[in-house]
């Protein structure tokens, strides 16, 4: 590999046994969010959009306490900070800051019923 690259696959061999079963259960989980949108549910007032939304949450939330206890046993899967990383970052920051200076920081934060798109969501799509 030419000097200055980064390699974003990890090879299962170099991981122990509990590692490799938390590695796929965490594809399990990113594969299961390729079939999110079709998750319908009546019982909602919105039923294309609410149950996806906390489907996704749900799923993010899982994947995120897996990866960390990946990473604490692994140090090989640990993230490489790129621009990129700290792009998206300081655009979460962005939105924090602009969230709390606004006039109503509540939604700004939960978002609203038919969207869900306030710093809450945000935050778990950057965890994506």
């Amino acid at each position: 590999m030419p000097e200055g690259t980064v390699s974003l696959a990890v090879s299962t061999r170099s991981l122990t046994r509990s590692g490799r079963t938390l590695w796929w259960a965490l594809w399990g989980l990113f594969a299961a969010a390729a079939f999110l949108p079709i998750i319908v549910s009546s019982k909602f007032f919105f039923p294309f959009i609410t149950p996806r939304t906390f489907a996704f949450r749900i799923l993010i939330e899982i994947a995120v306490v897996l990866y960390a206890a990946l990473a604490l046993r692994e140090p090989s899967v640990r993230p490489r900070w790129t621009a990129l990383h700290v792009a998206v970052l300081a655009y979460l920051a962005v939105l924090i800051a602009a969230s709390l200076l606004g006039i109503n920081w509540y939604r700004s934060f939960w978002g609203n019923a038919e969207r869900g798109e306030g710093i809450l969501t945000l935050a778990h799509v950057v965890a994506f």
